[in-house]
């Protein structure tokens, strides 16, 4: 039975998490070292049957304090670890010119790759889409842009998601006003602007500051507190150490002793300063092991992995245990779209008939 065979790939795809959660390895074949390690043009990991597509480009790094190569790198590792070799991991760069992503398209197609992992929501994305699905080849991008008819899937966490959380928690711990401190852009400034839309709709005054800079944090808020309005939170929509930062400079003040402290989804990837940090909480994914796998992430390359990096790792062991499981149908809509979902490091998640990753927050608090 169908339904038979998605329970197992979930479980599959939770056994060969826990595997290859024991197998990180060090050595240099997998670039480790504290050292830049660049993201190559073009670069083939493993040696097993199973061909999977990695298209890199610099990641985000304001909202985990991550490495910039870190998804590269997590893929990479995924794919070394893997016991017994299950996966050839196709590295590729992502292309500038049109020309470029025709032959790109055509390398994957050619070397056999039917999942393809894609950066968040790039330009090219549906014309990469376009050009490979005809070939049975599916993409699943770590952004939001998701269309299943063409063979698009998305696994990027979702600002939204994670912002009804915050706010529901806000508002059962009875803040009233709250600051936001995120980047100028990019994801830390979406996963912003989501908590102050969602503060507001469950009755908490929110405002984003000016800047994420420690010493213009602590003016904002204390202009803030000048004019009679004492926030009861921050929001953190940056990583973890460079809240701390932040944080330090605030405890100068001491009316701002009693503010809370709220991080984000990726927290759990920092070494947190628990004397710093101590109270604070944040939303996590529901089931993650993110603490673990950024452990063992330093252990081999001495960085710290972003929240994509996590879900990259993910994509990699899922691709490679479902053709066991599911055979030719390994990548299609019904097989992704399973109700039973996956569960990897990075959480518990299932594919939406949209195509996107949803997922379920718990709270957690620093103690």
């Amino acid at each position: 039975m169908i339904r038979i065979r998605f329970f197992a790939a979930a479980m599959l795809f939770a056994s060969l998490s826990a595997c290859t959660s024991t197998g990180f390895v060090s050595d240099e074949s997998i670039g480790a070292g504290g050292g830049t390690i660049a993201i190559p043009e073009s670069e083939t990991v493993g040696t097993g049957p199973v061909a999977i597509g990695l298209v890199v480009t610099a990641d985000e790094t304001a909202l985990s304090d991550g490495s910039g190569d870190a998804v590269y790198l997590a893929a990479k590792l995924a794919a070394s670890s893997l016991n017994p070799p299950q996966a050839s991991l196709l590295v590729r760069k992502l292309p500038k010119s049109d020309k470029d992503l025709r032959i790109l398209a055509g390398q994957f197609v050619k070397a056999g790759a039917g999942f393809v992992i894609v950066p968040p929501d790039a330009d090219s994305l549906l014309q990469l889409a376009d050009m490979v699905a005809a070939e049975g080849v599916t993409l699943v991008t770590l952004g939001h842009q998701a269309d299943p008819g063409r063979s698009l899937f998305a696994a990027g966490s979702s600002p939204q998601l994670e912002a009804v959380a915050v706010a529901d928690e806000m508002a059962r711990r009875r803040y009233k006003n709250v600051v936001i401190v995120a980047a100028a852009d990019g994801a830390s400034r979406a996963l912003g602007e989501q908590v102050e839309i969602s503060a507001r709709n469950a009755g908490v005054s929110a405002q984003i500051l000016k800047s994420a800079e420690p010493g213009q944090v602590l003016t904002d808020i204390e202009t803030i507190v000048g004019g009679g309005a004492t926030p009861d939170a921050v929001f953190f929509a940056i990583g973890a150490e460079s809240a701390a930062a932040i944080v330090k400079t605030m405890r100068l003040d001491q009316r701002l002793d009693k503010v809370a402290l709220v991080g984000n989804s990726s927290w759990p990837l920092a070494m947190l300063d628990a004397t710093l940090l101590k109270g604070a909480w944040y939303a996590e994914t529901k089931g993650n092991s993110l603490a673990s796998f950024a452990g063992k992430f330093r252990q081999a390359f001495e960085k710290t992995p972003t929240a994509n990096a996590a879900i990259a790792y993910d994509l990699v062991v899922l691709a490679a245990a479902l053709p066991q499981v599911a055979g030719e149908d390994a990548y299609s809509v019904e097989v992704l779209t399973n109700k039973f979902g996956f569960k990897g490091i990075s959480g518990s998640f299932r594919f939406d008939a949209d195509g996107t990753a949803g997922r379920t927050y718990t709270i957690t608090s620093i103690k």
